[in-house]
């Protein structure tokens, strides 16, 4: 259980560290493209990695404020 526990731990941070990195990238990506409509279509799929890698950032940031608030008030026992 302790694996998967640190699998999906390791996981998450490492999408966290490489959300900004492949941002970047597809910007750059939309901006070189000529193509209107696929620029369009670049578009919407940079945005909803955006929407993706802040709502994950949101849940790690609400699942360590909810545990560290746990172990403070004795809800969660270590």
């Amino acid at each position: 259980m302790d694996t998967i526990i640190m699998l999906v731990v390791v996981t998450v941070f490492a999408a966290l560290g490489a959300g900004p990195f492949a941002i970047i990238y597809l910007g750059f990506k939309v901006r070189k493209e000529k193509d209107l409509i696929l620029k369009k279509k670049l578009k919407r799929e940079v945005l909803w990695f955006l929407y993706g890698w802040l709502s994950l950032l949101l849940f790690v940031f609400l699942f360590n404020f909810w545990t560290l608030w746990g172990l403070s008030h004795g809800y969660i026992m270590p």
